[in-house]
């Protein structure tokens, strides 16, 4: 399967992994954005975790084929299957509602074991009812799945570092991504990143390294740079983070009321997971806000290093 991606060109996709990407878990993810309200900001930020699984996977060939690290084809084949699935537990609006977890909410491990294990087909049966869409469990064997888990929840070392490291597939994909949408030049990062990945030996453990050379480091620093900026520019953009507090109360106000569960949040996409919340009569006015774009305004800016004095002054 050939898909065109707006960043790479044409992806080369396998027969098995064309197939995860009809399942109910990946199709969900077209209606996952990957920043958010950010696009209250940067119009054009309306990429999804779909495209971003599809460019991980495409940014772990790309390490795996220029570094030239020793890899089996068994293990290459994997590394590809749980690139494109790295993202399938997600919640909506993943960012905001990860900060939920003080109140029951499912950790992403556990949603990861659910969607390999089918527990996550059988739940999303029980509330949804018959879907013909088939489920990641149904397309992948039994020894494929298990090998999977183990390389999204960190237990396979060094291929779960080329997914979920400092830098790593991931990050390489949704860096460029990101800076593409919003229109800002920093994720123009070094492309010698790629051949400077190197398998090193950590108490017995072969992990991920990088080759020791100043073209590397210049990389690695070029990668800090747009990681740091963007978080300024965008993730952290007082407009967008105003949005994110808005939806939280929300979320919380439909959570203690019983108008969704904290599963809804993982069957979901973005809008469907809003209109359902509207169904709160407390979060009803909150959701409307949100998808009008009527959002607050900051009177005070408050942050957890704030002196208490100060802080208690403020809120009265």
């Amino acid at each position: 399967m050939k898909i065109r991606n707006a960043l790479y060109g044409d992806i080369i996709l396998s027969d098995v992994e064309a197939s995860i990407l009809d399942t109910y878990e990946m199709q969900r993810l077209r209606h996952v954005a990957q920043l958010g309200f950010v696009n209250f900001v940067y119009p054009c930020a309306n990429h999804t975790r779909f495209e971003h699984s599809i460019g991980t996977r495409w940014m772990a060939q790309n390490i795996v084929r220029l570094s030239g690290i020793p890899i089996s084809r068994k293990d290459e084949r994997l590394l590809y299957l749980a690139a494109l699935l790295h993202d399938a537990a997600q919640p909506a609006y993943v960012h905001i509602t990860e900060r939920l977890s003080d109140m029951g909410m499912p950790v992403h491990e556990d949603v990861v074991k659910y969607i390999l294990d089918g527990t996550f087909k059988e739940k999303v049966l029980e509330i949804k009812g018959d879907i013909e869409t088939p489920f990641v469990c149904d397309v992948l064997k039994k020894d494929d799945l298990d090998s999977i888990y183990e390389i999204l929840s960190g237990k396979k070392a060094y291929l779960s570092d080329l997914i979920d490291g400092y830098i790593d597939a991931d990050s390489l994909d949704y860096l460029r991504r990101d800076s593409f949408y919003t229109g800002l030049p920093y994720g123009n990062y070094d492309d010698r990143i790629f051949s400077s990945f190197k398998i090193i030996n950590i108490d017995n453990e072969d992990r991920i390294g990088f080759n020791n050379s100043p073209d590397t480091i210049n990389s690695i620093l070029s990668i800090l740079n747009a990681r740091f900026t963007l978080r300024k520019a965008v993730y952290l953009h007082h407009t967008s983070l105003i949005a994110d507090e808005m939806y939280i109360t929300a979320l919380k106000y439909a959570l203690s009321d019983n108008t969704i569960n904290e599963f809804d949040i993982f069957i979901s996409g973005d809008l469907e997971l809003l209109l359902t919340m509207r169904g709160s009569k407390r979060a009803k006015p909150l959701v409307e806000r949100l998808l009008h774009r009527r959002l607050f305004k900051r009177v005070f800016v408050l942050d957890d290093d704030a002196p208490t004095r100060i802080r208690s002054t403020i809120e009265g």
